[in-house]
Order: C-alpha cells, then structure tokens, then sequence
C-alpha cells in the first residue's frame, strides 16, 4: 500500500495536548480553577532549539567568564546568574527548560517561569517536559472538526389523525 502524500499533506493538523495535574502549584491558580498546565507536542524546529540550548548556555556561561576576565569569581558568578544561568548547570535542565517555553499552553511559560520551576519545582519541569515529549513523539493529530450545534435531528411530520 503506497503513502497518500496528497492527502497527508492537505489535511489540516493540530498539535495534541494534554492537560497535566500540579496540585504542588494549587494556591498559584485562582479559586475554584483546576491546578493544571496545558502542555502541547513540539515541531521539530522546537526539538533543535531545545537541543540547543544547553550549547547555547555552555557559550553564555564562556562568555560570562570572558567578560569578568581578571575578576574576581564572584563576578562572574553574578554575570551568570543575570543570564540566568549558572556554572553547575547539567544541560539537560536548559534543553527541558527550552521545551516548556515552546510547549506550554497555558498558563504560558516564559524563561521566567521555567526557571523558577527549575529551582523549586523540578519534579514538575521533569514531568511537564516529559509530558512535552511523549506528545512531540505522537505527532501532531488531525484537526477535528466541531460537531454542528445548530443541527437538529429531524423531527416527525405531525400525525394526522382522523377527527
């Protein structure tokens, strides 16, 4: 059986997402709203740009060190941290930082936000980018259409009945 390319590449696409459960955020989200982040699978554009990222903050932190040159460590240390990076770093954590950047939905998620999960929630920027790549591996679902609101089912002709 041969690849229908023509019908792959007509049919309109959207990307899958999955709602994930932080109970550890709860008093972050308004009352009575459900503790969840709406996460979504990358593009492959996203997947490199995540997996750059740890080469990018390898260069930051290079950089960092070449600019406080003859400084004292210290120095360095805080030019890092203003790039909110840090020598001790694994590079991993930049690249999962990356994907929940490109990946979530809602609430949207900056820099900002992935680093502070980074250093007070890391089991859930673990299991968010995690969610990310199980999504990202599925593929992108095919777009749904919504079911017609308006229609309704056709009715009976009225009985005609003998007076």
């Amino acid at each position: 059986m041969a690849f229908n390319v023509s019908g792959f590449v007509q049919v309109p696409w959207q990307h899958r997402t999955q709602e994930v459960p932080v109970p550890e955020l709860k008093a972050w989200f308004d009352d009575g709203e459900p503790a969840v982040f709406t996460v979504r699978g990358l593009t492959a554009n996203e997947i490199a740009r995540a997996n750059s990222a740890s080469q990018a903050h390898r260069r930051e932190a290079a950089l960092a060190e070449a600019l406080t040159s003859g400084s004292k460590s210290d120095i360095t240390g805080a030019v890092q941290a203003a790039l909110g990076r840090g020598p001790d770093l694994d590079p991993d954590i930049p690249r999962r930082m990356e994907m929940l950047c490109a990946g979530c939905v809602s609430p949207p998620c900056d820099l900002e936000l992935a680093r502070k999960l980074q250093e007070h929630h890391g089991v859930i920027l673990f299991n968010l980018s995690n969610v990310i790549l199980s999504l990202t591996g599925l593929g992108s679902d095919v777009e749904k259409k919504p079911a017609n609101s308006t229609a309704t089912p056709a009715s009976a002709p009225p009985s005609s009945s003998p007076s």
